[in-house]
């Protein structure tokens, strides 16, 4: 089956994403929508190189909007650009702006599939993507806890004899905490004082803004477990991992996106694990909640200001 994907934002996490794929011999064409046009040319001139190398590969080309009616997965990673002393409301406002106007495209020109957004803060840019581009939220997908889940079970397998690596960070990008009930339930040979749970999820939540700082871009280690994610959804695979999805049978989910052992298939979510949350876990979730709706409201006023 030909598979068409659509990258918005030439970003260097969302190449290594094409590059994976294009490794891996996924039957995929690829379409790519950026507009610093010379960016996105000088990358398709890269790829070329290979082509005649990968003969399942049927193109990649700089393309527009107009293409997304046929196309099976869009994934977005286009954000604004990082300055020191950006607070995350600026970086949430001006990310907000720019996913506004690529949801209004996708819906203007028909788009059907499965959309990944990786622009962060993550759930809440699901939420602006849902509202304007009509698209239905079982086929939207944020980035969600991927590196911090990974980043708990590392350390967990250090911890914990026999431990089979299904430990979850649950919540949002950056925002993440470790599901300690479900684990708990699963290890009796666990103690969450084996691990200083505060210190450590503090850590592994500054992670990727650490890299960010340093190197000048978002964390392209992420860019592995994406291709992973759709190489599974191509060969379809009955594999789960941990996105941001909504999860309209439990009440305190149901309207935001937060993140969840998923399993996809081209149509969208097709089941979610609900993990077992304590009555203080279920009270960070609806705090994170919370503060996601304050930002949510002062986007909406923002747009309302500009006119959008």
């Amino acid at each position: 089956m030909k598979i068409k994907i659509g990258i918005i934002g030439a970003s260097l996490r969302a190449m290594t994403i094409v590059n994976n794929l294009v490794a891996t011999n996924s039957n995929v064409e690829f379409i790519i929508i950026d507009n610093a046009h010379e960016i996105a040319e000088a990358h398709i001139s890269d790829f070329e190189d290979i082509l005649g190398l990968k003969s399942n590969i049927l193109s990649i080309k700089h393309s527009d909007y107009r293409e997304l009616k046929d196309t099976n997965i869009l994934i977005i990673d286009a954000k604004t650009r990082f300055f020191p002393g950006m607070s995350f409301k600026d970086i949430a406002i001006e990310n907000s702006e720019i996913i506004y106007q690529i949801a209004y495209q996708v819906r203007k020109n028909d788009f059907n599939g499965l959309a990944f957004i990786l622009t962060e803060p993550n759930s809440l840019m699901c939420q602006v993507f849902e509202q304007v581009s009509g698209l239905i939220s079982h086929k939207i997908i944020g980035i969600g806890t991927l590196m911090e889940t990974m980043r708990f079970n590392n350390l967990l397998a250090k911890k914990i004899e026999n431990f089979n690596y299904d430990a979850y960070a649950v919540g949002d990008t950056n925002q993440s905490f470790l599901a300690l009930q479900d684990l708990l339930l699963k290890y009796t040979n666990f103690s969450s004082s084996l691990i200083e749970i505060e210190k450590v999820t503090y850590d592994i939540n500054t992670k990727s803004e650490d890299i960010k700082m340093l190197k000048k871009h978002y964390n392209w280690a992420s860019a592995f477990v994406i291709s992973k994610i759709i190489k599974n959804i191509i060969e379809e695979k009955n594999t789960s991992f941990v996105l941001n999805v909504k999860n309209k049978e439990v009440d305190y989910l149901k309207n935001s996106y937060f993140s969840l052992p998923t399993k996809l298939t081209l149509d969208g979510v097709k089941e979610i694990n609900m993990l077992n949350f304590s009555n203080k876990e279920i009270q960070q979730i609806n705090s994170l909640n919370k503060h996601n709706e304050d930002l949510m409201s002062m986007i909406l006023k923002h747009f309302g200001n500009k006119g959008i």
